[in-house]
C-alpha cells in the first residue's frame, strides 16, 4: 500500500482520507473527477493506493491499515472528510465512530457493517447507479444522506454505450459532489 497526497492550489479547507477500489485507482474516471472537485474546493487529499495482490482474505483488516495510515499522514486541517470508492467503504463503521461525514461512490450496500454504519454517520453523500447490484439503498438511507441514484450505471461508474452519457453523468455526480462540499466547507470546524 502507498500513500500518496494531493495539495490544493490555494487555502486549505480540510482534508480528506481518500480509499479507492480495488483496481480502481484516482486515475480513472470515477475518482478523478471527485478527486480534482475535492482540491478545487480546498480540500488536501491524503490517498491510498494498493494493488488487487495486496488484499488477502481479511478486507477489513487492510482498510482498516489503510485509514490507520490516512489518519497518520494527513496533515493537520479544521475539518476531516472520508472518500471511499466501493470497497473502501468498509472504512464507513471507522468513519461513523469518528463523526466523519463522507461521499461514498458505489458502496457496498449489501454488506450489514456498512449499512449499520451509515444509520449512525453524520449526513453524507451516497452515489450508486441502478446497474450496480451492490447499490441497495433503502428509504431510510434516502432520508438521512444525500444519495445520487445514476440510472443503468454499474458498479465501475459507467453508464450507456458513449462518453455522452457518462458525462452527463458524471456531471449530476460532480454537481452533487460540489453542494456537498460548500455545505461541509460552512460548517463549523
Amino acid at each position: 500500500m502507498r500513500i500518496q497526497q494531493d495539495e490544493p492550489d490555494g487555502p486549505v479547507t480540510g482534508r480528506a482520507l481518500f480509499l479507492p477500489g480495488v483496481n480502481y485507482h484516482v486515475r480513472r474516471h470515477g475518482l478523478f473527477w471527485p478527486a480534482r472537485t475535492l482540491l478545487d474546493h480546498g480540500w488536501h487529499l491524503t490517498r491510498a493506493e494498493w494493488d488487487a495482490e495486496e488484499w488477502g482474505e481479511d478486507e477489513d483488516v487492510v482498510v482498516r491499515t489503510a485509514v490507520g495510515q490516512l489518519e497518520e499522514a494527513a496533515p493537520a486541517a479544521p475539518r476531516t472528510i472520508v472518500v471511499g470508492k466501493s470497497i473502501g467503504s468498509l472504512a464507513l463503521p471507522w468513519a461513523a465512530e469518528r463523526e466523519l461525514a463522507g461521499i461514498w461512490l458505489t458502496p457496498l450496500l449489501e454488506r450489514s457493517p456498512v449499512r449499520e454504519a451509515l444509520r449512525r454517520a453524520p449526513r453524507s453523500l451516497l452515489v450508486g447507479g441502478t446497474a450496480d447490484e451492490s447499490w441497495q439503498p433503502d428509504d431510510a438511507l434516502r432520508e438521512r444522506h444525500e444519495v445520487v441514484e445514476i440510472a443503468g450505471m454499474n458498479h465501475g461508474m459507467f453508464v450507456g454505450r458513449g462518453w455522452r452519457e457518462l458525462f452527463a453523468a458524471m456531471a449530476v455526480i460532480l454537481t452533487a459532489i460540489d453542494a456537498f462540499l460548500d455545505a461541509q466547507a460552512a460548517r463549523p470546524s
